[in-house]
């Protein structure tokens, strides 16, 4: 639930992610919406503009990278469940 405050309550948003990259790692975070009727595209384009505060930076020696960001949208979850990424990007005819 922490992804609707990144509208919101953006600096609230950054110190659960600081902390949640801290202590969990960029490696076991997945993005989930509870968007069952609308499309979550607003909340992710958001969550892809974000930008983790240099102070939570510094503090926490996290930050919320690009790589980060495609892992917790989805990378992840395709490990998880032991989707080639490639492989579905060679079958869908994308680089």
């Amino acid at each position: 639930m922490a992804s609707a405050f990144v509208h919101a309550r953006p600096r609230y948003f950054a110190e659960m992610m600081a902390e949640l990259l801290f202590w969990v790692g960029e490696d076991r975070l997945l993005f989930a919406s509870d968007y069952g009727i609308w499309q979550p595209k607003w909340l992710i384009e958001k969550f892809m503009a974000f930008e983790m505060p240099e102070d939570l930076k510094a503090e926490t020696g996290t930050d919320l990278t690009p790589e980060a960001k495609r892992k917790i949208l989805g990378l992840n979850a395709a490990k998880l469940y032991g989707i080639d990424i490639d492989a579905k990007k060679s079958a869908f005819g994308a680089n």
